[in-house]
C-alpha cells in the first residue's frame, strides 16, 4: 500500500462538524480538501451501535446504510513517521490547484510543473510548494494556494477560471503567463488584480464578486468524489454560481443526525450480534453465517452459541428494523418517554436519577420534575453537507434542501462516519397544566401571531416553496428561550463553556397517537473531560436550580441593547426570526443551540421594556 504523506491532525469531532467530508482546510502552506468515503480506510476504524440512529439514517439514504464507523485513526503509540501505522487517517486531495508565487506574484496550475513540492516528514505541517526558478536569489521563494474558488447551491466546487477570466470575452492568449497582485493596502477584492504578461490584460477581482452575471455556468464539478464534472441542475442559472473564499463560513455546512442511547432491555446475544450488525445484516442464509464463523470473520464468543439461535436472533433484529422504518415515530419520542417517566436507569451508557422533591417548591407550579442524568451517550453521524446556506437553519433537515444534500461517496454508502460522546446532564419537564393555561391566553396567541410573521418573511425572501410550513409554535418559543436562559447562566457561574453545554428542546402538543411534550435536556458530551465529572448534574440540585433560575431570569429582564432588542419584535431586521434577544441576552454559540439562535424570545419568559410582554411572561408571579 502507498503511504501519503501526512499533512496535520484533526480530533474525530471536527470530522463531523468542521472539517468532514468535502471541506476545505487551511494548513500553513497547502490548501487541502477531505475526500470522500470511497477513499477511506475503515480498517482501523471501530463500529459504532446505534440502532435507532441507523435507522433515521436509512430513512433519508436508503437501506444499503448498514454501518456506522469511527473515522480511521493511528494509535496513540504511532509518533513514529517510519512506523506504517503513522499513516492511517483521512485522506486528502490538494484543492485548489492553482497557487502563487509569493516573491513574483507568478499565477499557475501545478500542472503546469512550476512549482514544487518539499515534504517534511518529521514536521508535515511544513509541508511546501516552491517557485523554482524565480528571479529571486538565493533560496527558492514559497508559493501559496489561492483562496478563490466557485461554489454553488448544489454542493458543486472548481478552481477559479483565472485563463477566462482575465480574458472575458476577447480571444484567449495561446500561452498562459499570469501573475495575481495586490495594488492597495486595504486588502478588499477591489485590490486584488489578476493580469496577463503576455496582452497585458488585467481585471479587478471585484468583478466576479459583485457582477456574477460574468460567471460561466456551473460544470458540476465534486472534487472530493474526483468527479471533474457532471450534471448539475443549476446550469441555466448562472446566478447560482458565485465565488467564494476558501476560508469562509458558508463553504461547507455539515448535516449530522444525532441521538441520546437510551436503556435497552437486550440479552447478551443480542447486543454481540449488534456489534457486527455491518456483517451480519447482508447475510442471506444460515450458511453464509457458519462461513463466517469458521472463517473468523467474528469474534471467538459467536462460537459458543447454536447456529439456529444465532440465525433466529439475527432475523428477528432485522424484522424490528423494518417495522421502525415504516413507522413513522418521531425521533424525540423515546427518549422523552425515558426522561419524563418516573423510573430510574442505572446502565453503562444511561444512568437517570430523581430526588424524592425534585423541585423547589417555589417552583412547583411551573416544573413538574427535574431529573439527573448522571451518564449518557451521544452518537452523532454526517449524512452529506451544503454549500452556500445551511440545511439545519430550522433545526430539521428541510425538505427543500434535501435535494441539495451532496453526496459523501460516488454511489450509495453502505456506512458513514460517526463519533460517540459521554457526558451527563439535567432534564426539566414543565407543568403540562399551566403551559396549556399560558398557552391560551390571547396575548400569548397574538405573539405568537407576530413571530409566525416573520418566520412566513423569512422563509420567503430565502425562497423557500412553503413559507408557512416548519413554524414550531409558543410551545416551543418558550422552551426554547428558558433552555438558552439556562444555558448562558451555568456557563456564567458554573465554569462552563459556553459551547460545551448543549440542549435537546421536547415540545409537541398532544395528538391522538402521541401525548404533549414539554421538556429541556441540557446536557454535555465531548470526547475530553470537561462536563463529565458530576458538576452539570450538582445543578440539578432543587436549592441550587432555583438560585440559578431567579439569577438568570433577573438578568434577561435588561439588556444593554434596550430599547432596541426588547421591541425588536416591531423593528428588527426583517431576515431575523426572534422576539426580544439578541448576542448581548439570549443568543448562544451554534454548536449549542439547535435552531441557530432562531425561535427566541425573552418577553415569553419575564417582564421586558415592551410594554406587551406584562401580559405573556410565563414567570411573571415567580419575580413579583
Amino acid at each position: 500500500m502507498k503511504r501519503f504523506p501526512k499533512v496535520g491532525e484533526l480530533r474525530p469531532s471536527q470530522l463531523l462538524y468542521s472539517f468532514g467530508v468535502g471541506s476545505i482546510i487551511e494548513l500553513p502552506f497547502i490548501t487541502v480538501m477531505v475526500m470522500g468515503l470511497d477513499d477511506w480506510p475503515i480498517e482501523s476504524s471501530k463500529s459504532i451501535v446505534e440502532p435507532r440512529l441507523l435507522s433515521l439514517v436509512q430513512k433519508y439514504l436508503g437501506r444499503q446504510v448498514q454501518a456506522l464507523y469511527t473515522p480511521p485513526l493511528p494509535s496513540a503509540s504511532s509518533l513514529d513517521f517510519l512506523d506504517p501505522e503513522y499513516y492511517t487517517g483521512v485522506p486528502v486531495r490538494l484543492f485548489p490547484k492553482w497557487y502563487v508565487c509569493s516573491h513574483c506574484h507568478r499565477l499557475a496550475h501545478l500542472s503546469s510543473g512550476l512549482f514544487e513540492l518539499k515534504e517534511d516528514f518529521v514536521r508535515p505541517l511544513e509541508n511546501k510548494y516552491f517557485h523554482k526558478n524565480c528571479n529571486k536569489r538565493g533560496k527558492p521563494p514559497v508559493a501559496l494556494p489561492v483562496k478563490y474558488v466557485l461554489a454553488c447551491e448544489y454542493g458543486h466546487l472548481s478552481d477559479f477560471p483565472w485563463h477566462e477570466y482575465v480574458h472575458k470575452n476577447r480571444e484567449k492568449c495561446q500561452q498562459v503567463s499570469l501573475r495575481l497582485f495586490e495594488s492597495g493596502i486595504t486588502g478588499e477584492v477591489t485590490d486584488v488584480v489578476v493580469k496577463c504578461d503576455i496582452c497585458e490584460e488585467k481585471r479587478s477581482m471585484a468583478d466576479a464578486f459583485y457582477n456574477r452575471e460574468e460567471l460561466p455556468l456551473c460544470s458540476g464539478h465534486h472534487p472530493h468524489l474526483h468527479e471533474e464534472e457532471g450534471e448539475c441542475s443549476c446550469h441555466s442559472k448562472s446566478k447560482n454560481l458565485r465565488v467564494i473564499l476558501t476560508g469562509a463560513s458558508n463553504i461547507w455546512f455539515p448535516c449530522p443526525l444525532s441521538t441520546i442511547s437510551l436503556p435497552m432491555a437486550k440479552s447478551s446475544l443480542e447486543r454481540l450480534v449488534e456489534s457486527q450488525w455491518d456483517k451480519l445484516s447482508r447475510l442471506k442464509s444460515k450458511e453464509g453465517l457458519e462461513g463466517l464463523i469458521d472463517a473468523g470473520a467474528l469474534p471467538e464468543e459467536f462460537r459458543t452459541y447454536d447456529l439456529d439461535t444465532l440465525w433466529e436472533t439475527i432475523q428477528r433484529l432485522k424484522k424490528a428494523q423494518e417495522s421502525s422504518l415504516e413507522e413513522e415515530i418521531p425521533l424525540k419520542q423515546p427518549e422523552w418517554e425515558i426522561f419524563s417517566n418516573d423510573k430510574e436507569y442505572h446502565e453503562e451508557d444511561f444512568q437517570k436519577t430523581i430526588p424524592p422533591v425534585s423541585v423547589h417548591p417555589f417552583l412547583k407550579d411551573y416544573f413538574e420534575k427535574i431529573v439527573r442524568i448522571e451518564r449518557l451517550r451521544e452518537v452523532q453521524a454526517l449524512i452529506g453537507f451544503t454549500r452556500i446556506s445551511s440545511a439545519f437553519e430550522f433545526g430539521e433537515i428541510d425538505p427543500y434542501f434535501k435535494n441539495r444534500l451532496s453526496p459523501l461517496a460516488r454511489e450509495n454508502p453502505r456506512w458513514l462516519p460517526a463519533t460517540e460522546n459521554r457526558g451527563e446532564g439535567i432534564f426539566l419537564e414543565l407543568k403540562e397544566e399551566y403551559l396549556t393555561k399560558w398557552l391560551s391566553k390571547p396575548e400569548v396567541q397574538e405573539r405568537a401571531e407576530k413571530l409566525f410573521r416573520l418566520h412566513v418573511h423569512y422563509r420567503k425572501k430565502h425562497g423557500f416553496p412553503y413559507p408557512e410550513e416548519g413554524f414550531p409554535g409558543m410551545r416551543y418559543i418558550l422552551l426554547h428561550t428558558l433552555s438558552h436562559v439556562i444555558m448562558r447562566q451555568l456557563s456564567l457561574e458554573c465554569g462552563y463553556s459556553a459551547a460545551s453545554i448543549r440542549e435537546r428542546i421536547y415540545a409537541q402538543e398532544a395528538t391522538s397517537s402521541h401525548p404533549p411534550m414539554a421538556g429541556i435536556l441540557l446536557y454535555t458530551a465531548a470526547p475530553d473531560a470537561e462536563g463529565t465529572l458530576g458538576g452539570l448534574v450538582q445543578q440539578g440540585e432543587k436549592d441550587v436550580f432555583l438560585r440559578h433560575l431567579l439569577q438568570a431570569l433577573e438578568r434577561i429582564r435588561f439588556c444593554s441593547s434596550d430599547p432596541l432588542c426588547a421591541e425588536s419584535i416591531s423593528t428588527s431586521d426583517p431576515l431575523s426570526i426572534r422576539g426580544a434577544a439578541c448576542h448581548a441576552c439570549l443568543y448562544m454559540p451554534e454548536t449549542s443551540c439547535e435552531r441557530s439562535n432562531k425561535y427566541l424570545d425573552r418577553s415569553a419568559l419575564v417582564e421586558t421594556l415592551d410594554p406587551q410582554s406584562e401580559q405573556i411572561a410565563f414567570f411573571q408571579k415567580l419575580m413579583q
